[in-house]
């Protein structure tokens, strides 16, 4: 038996870490579900950061319109996908000797919240 939070709304992103055979760890932010596998509207930076850096990630995205309202949809909290992508880096932070990968998606965010709803992490 499964029981699991039913959620209904928000935004999907994805969030991950990806190792550059050049800069090593990356993390990704964009938008996730099926779109970014379609439109592959994502963008990347290495690591360590600050808030001020994961805040122009989120905002770099084509589609920032949609984690801002548009469409009339209560616009997601943009400080909680801050907090996940700061986490995030963190985790690239201390990996950063192995070779590991993480996919989150879709990551939904929400107008309080953000919550993972799968992950992948793989570690070589």
């Amino acid at each position: 038996m499964l029981v699991c939070e039913q959620l209904a709304g928000g935004v999907e992103t994805v969030v991950g870490i990806a190792t550059d055979e050049t800069f090593g760890p990356t993390v990704m932010f964009g938008i996730g579900g099926v779109s970014v596998e379609v439109y592959r509207d994502v963008t990347f930076r290495v690591p360590p950061f600050d808030r001020d850096e994961a805040l122009r990630m989120i905002r770099e995205v084509r589609g920032l319109p949609l984690l801002t309202g548009a469409g009339g949809r209560p616009p997601v909290s943009l400080d909680a996908l801050v907090d996940v992508l700061m986490r995030v880096q963190q985790l690239a932070v201390d990996l950063a000797g192995q070779r590991v990968e993480l996919d989150i998606n879709p990551l939904l965010a929400l107008p309080d919240r953000a919550v993972a709803l799968d992950a992948l992490v793989t570690v070589a």
